[in-house]
């Protein structure tokens, strides 16, 4: 259990750094310049990382009611103990590299869709996800 708290955190500042500390506190994308309210808007949308766009996408959520670092927050979180699970079971149970290679990436897809399934059901129960 300890180990799967040090994956997921460790995963997660990892996560910090790289997508999340590139928005201010009220979400907006960092910028030298100034910019107009629908400039800000597009350049939110074009800064998020991929699976974050796939998320907003997917699940038709409406980005002018949510704080856009908030959900990357949220998201970090999900991936890291996503990895946290998948790294402790595949190394715990399976000794050839390949089968773990294999059954890491499978058990990684299941999981990812899982809990972005269950985060976007939290996210509809408060109605920032457009029905």
């Amino acid at each position: 259990m300890l180990d799967l708290i040090i994956i997921a955190a460790f995963i997660y500042v990892l996560y910090y750094f790289i997508t999340i500390n590139r928005y201010d506190k009220n979400g907006h994308a960092k910028t030298k310049q100034k910019v107009t309210k629908s400039e800000q808007e597009v350049l939110d949308y074009i800064k998020l990382p991929t699976e974050a766009k796939l998320f907003i996408n997917k699940y038709k959520l409406d980005i002018s009611k949510i704080n856009i670092r908030a959900l990357l927050k949220a998201l970090g979180v999900t991936i890291g103990i996503d990895v946290g699970i998948t790294s402790i079971v595949v190394i715990l149970l399976i000794k050839n590299i390949i089968l773990e290679l294999i059954v890491g990436l499978l058990l990684m897809i299941i999981l990812y869709i899982i809990s972005m399934k269950i985060l976007a059901n939290s996210l509809k129960k408060r109605g920032i996800i457009n029905v």
